[in-house]
C-alpha cells in the first residue's frame, strides 16, 4: 500500500498547482518520488506536529490544497485541538494522512502505539474518515479522500498485507467479498483486517462486507447487514468510536433493530513488552490463531 500511496501523492503533486506536502519530519523513503519530481511541493516543517496543523490551516486559507502526513500517534492523536480548531471550525479542507495506525509499530514501544485515532476524531464535526485495507482500497479512498471539499483523514495502518482486490472498485462504498446464501453470520472489518476477515469468512463460509469508510459510514451498510442474525467485526483499533461504533450508531440512529454483535477489537490497554505485530496483536486476542479459536467456537455453537 505504501507504493502505492507514494504514487498517488507524486501525481496530486503533478496535477495540482495549489497541492502542498507537509510532513512532521516522517515519511522517509515514503516521499522519494515527490522531493525527485516535484520537490516544490515538499515541505519537512520538522518535529513540531502542531505548528504542521496550523500551517496548513494558513495554506488553506490561501488557496493552497495541503496534505499534511506523520505517524498516526502523532498525526492525529497530538494535534487533536488544532484539527477541532484550525480545521472543522473553520472548514479548512486540509488533508490528513495518519501512518502507522493500530499495533504496526509497537516495536518501537506504547509511544508509538495507536488504536484510538478514529475515536478521537469521529465526534469532530464535519470531518471524514477513510481506513483502506489493501491497495486498491487505498486507490480508490485517496481519490475520494485527496477531492473531497472538507477535511478528512486517511488511516494507514499495516501496509505489507497481500494485495487482496484484484477488480478495480469504483467507489468506497461497503462492498461483499463473500456473500453466501445464509443469513447467519457476517464479518465486518475494516482496514488492515480486511485479508484474514476474508480467509475465515471462506474458511468458515460465512460472509464477509469491508467498509473502508467510517465516517460518514454510507447508509448500504445498514442495508446489507440488518438481515444476519449475527454481526462480528474486526478492526485493529479500539471498539468505542471505530468500526463497531459507526455500523452499530447506523442501527440506532435508524431505528433499526440491532442483531447479534461481537466485536473482535483492541483493548483499552497498552502492550507490556515490545515485539513483532503479531504478539502485539496476542495481547489483544487478535492474533490470527486467537482469532480462529474464537470464530471456531462461534459457528460450533450454532
Amino acid at each position: 500500500m505504501r507504493t502505492v500511496l507514494s504514487n498517488l501523492i507524486s501525481e496530486s503533486a503533478k496535477n495540482d498547482e495549489n497541492f502542498l506536502l507537509l510532513t512532521g519530519d516522517h515519511g522517509y523513503a515514503l516521499f522519494d518520488e515527490i522531493r525527485k519530481t516535484s520537490p516544490e511541493k515538499f515541505v519537512n516543517v520538522g518535529i513540531m506536529e502542531q505548528a504542521l496543523i496550523s500551517t496548513a490551516a494558513g495554506l488553506s486559507k490561501v488557496g493552497y490544497k495541503p496534505l499534511c502526513y506523520g505517524l498516526a500517534s502523532f498525526v492525529p492523536i497530538r494535534v487533536l485541538e488544532q484539527i477541532k480548531f484550525d480545521l472543522c471550525l473553520s472548514n479548512n479542507p486540509v488533508k490528513i494522512i495518519g501512518d502507522g495506525a493500530g499495533l504496526i509499530y509497537t516495536n518501537l514501544g506504547n509511544s508509538h502505539y495507536c488504536g484510538e485515532d478514529m475515536s478521537v476524531l469521529s465526534p469532530l464535526e464535519g470531518i471524514e474518515i477513510y481506513s483502506p485495507g489493501d491497495p486498491e482500497e487505498m486507490r480508490i479512498c485517496y481519490k475520494e479522500f485527496i477531492s473531497s471539499d472538507v477535511p478528512a483523514y486517511l488511516r494507514v495502518g499495516k501496509c505489507d498485507n497481500p494485495k487482496f482486490n484484484e477488480v478495480p472498485l469504483t467507489s468506497t462504498k461497503p462492498y461483499f467479498t463473500n456473500k453466501t446464501n445464509s443469513n447467519e453470520i457476517c464479518l465486518v472489518s475494516t482496514g488492515a483486517m480486511l485479508g484474514i476477515a476474508n480467509q475465515f469468512s471462506k474458511e468458515f463460509n460465512v460472509s464477509h462486507l469491508s467498509i473502508m469508510k467510517i465516517k460518514t459510514i454510507d447508509k448500504e451498510a445498514l442495508d446489507h447487514l440488518k438481515s444476519f442474525k449475527h454481526i462480528i467485526f474486526f478492526e485493529e483499533h479500539v471498539r468505542k468510536g471505530g468500526l463497531t461504533s459507526a455500523v452499530t450508531d447506523l442501527f440506532i440512529d435508524s431505528n433499526t433493530t440491532l442483531p447479534k454483535v461481537t466485536s473482535y477489537s483492541l483493548k483499552n490497554s497498552f502492550v507490556s513488552k515490545a515485539g513483532s505485530h503479531q504478539y502485539a496483536l496476542s495481547e489483544h486476542g487478535l492474533a490470527t490463531d486467537q482469532l480462529r479459536i474464537k470464530l471456531k467456537c462461534i459457528i460450533d455453537a450454532k
